[in-house]
């Protein structure tokens, strides 16, 4: 029996004909399998509880359905609380690799007590033929002067589906960045939502992607300006290659009371197949007046210049098209701890160009 869902909705919708107000997935309701996290703390001072600590805390916009599923069927939970003053440079790695045919939902919370900082990464894996289903949940409360960065890597099989959802909550002067890396699985979506409460809280979130193959990326993005003089930023970037296709959404949200505050959103996508797709919808909704939004999309293929350039040098199309991506691989392997860069190499010999690794 199947769990369906209206994942990554828009926050106001728009034509159902365009088919981007939400991705609509089925999960498994079969019981997880049993999976251990491999946790590598780098002496963090975090302090890491088998229990849930954010449920009194109320996360605007986040999709209630999808939030029931992830309560009802999380077989792992973890809260990481940062106590008040402490910081962590050195990255907390949650390191989870999924069996072929496992299914695996998450919750994790995530604690910043007043001017703390921490960097959590957060790597799901499998093998490159996995049917595996992968969902979570990622709650943050970042607490007065506090400052996050969380990276979430995804690496599953081919034929896997993933899921993977983070909300946030700043108070004043908080800031918290999310990059999110879904380079696996067949199905991969991504999603974050922003609230920023508190006075001059700041959100940044990422998302570096790589289509490939029939892979379906569906990203979902939302920065909701509360407090007086925030920021927020959005940025997606990635390539689309073979039959592959993504929707990004991306939407800065400004309500009533936020003067001064300032959003940006931006995403870049390189086409390398003529039979990949892309959608995006940049989206700023206004309640208030004196603020700043701004949002745009560069969407567009190899120069033909450049191509002639290099078949001048003996590079057919198929080289060219490496090269981009082996240029990819190669600067998110730069974002990432040692340990994971390695992960990405694999992936990329064995899914990207299928080699033996």
């Amino acid at each position: 029996m199947n769990t369906s869902l209206n994942a990554n909705k828009l926050p106001t919708l728009t034509w159902n004909h365009f088919k981007v107000n939400h991705k609509e997935i089925h999960l498994s309701n079969e019981p997880d399998t049993a999976v251990s996290p491999k946790i590598i703390t780098n002496n963090s001072t975090a302090v890491l509880k088998d229990s849930r600590t954010l449920d009194d805390l109320t996360f605007s916009g986040s999709d209630k359905k999808t939030e029931t599923y992830i309560l009802q069927n999380a077989s792992l939970t973890k809260s990481i609380i940062v106590p008040k003053n402490n910081t962590d440079t050195a990255p907390l790695i949650f390191d989870l690799n999924l069996q072929p045919a496992d299914k695996l939902t998450c919750l994790l919370d995530i604690v910043l007590e007043e001017n703390s900082s921490a960097n959590i990464v957060v790597s799901v894996s499998s093998a490159a033929e996995s049917t595996a289903q992968y969902a979570d949940l990622i709650r943050i409360h970042a607490a007065e002067g506090a400052s996050l960065k969380l990276t979430c890597l995804q690496l599953l099989g081919k034929a896997a589906l993933s899921f993977n959802n983070i909300v946030a909550c700043l108070e004043n002067e908080a800031k918290v960045s999310v990059l999110q890396i879904p380079l696996g699985a067949e199905t991969a979506l991504a999603s974050a939502i922003m609230d920023l409460r508190g006075y001059h809280a700041n959100s940044e979130i990422r998302s570096e992607y790589i289509g490939h193959l029939t892979q379906d990326i569906d990203l979902n993005y939302v920065a909701r300006h509360y407090g007086k003089k925030t920021l927020s930023d959005i940025k997606m970037t990635g390539f689309l290659s073979d039959s592959s296709k993504k929707t990004a959404r991306g939407t800065i949200d400004f309500h009533r009371g936020c003067k001064g505050s300032i959003g940006n959103e931006s995403e870049t996508v390189l086409m390398l197949n003529k039979n990949a797709r892309n959608k995006s919808v940049p989206l700023i909704l206004c309640d208030e007046e004196d603020v700043v939004g701004t949002h745009g999309a560069a969407i567009g293929t190899l120069d033909e210049d450049r191509f002639f350039y290099l078949k001048s040098r003996g590079i057919d199309e198929n080289s060219a098209h490496r090269l981009f991506l082996d240029s990819a691989v190669s600067r998110l392997k730069g974002l990432l701890p040692d340990m994971l860069a390695a992960k990405i190499d694999n992936y990329n010999k064995e899914v990207l160009f299928n080699e033996s690794v």
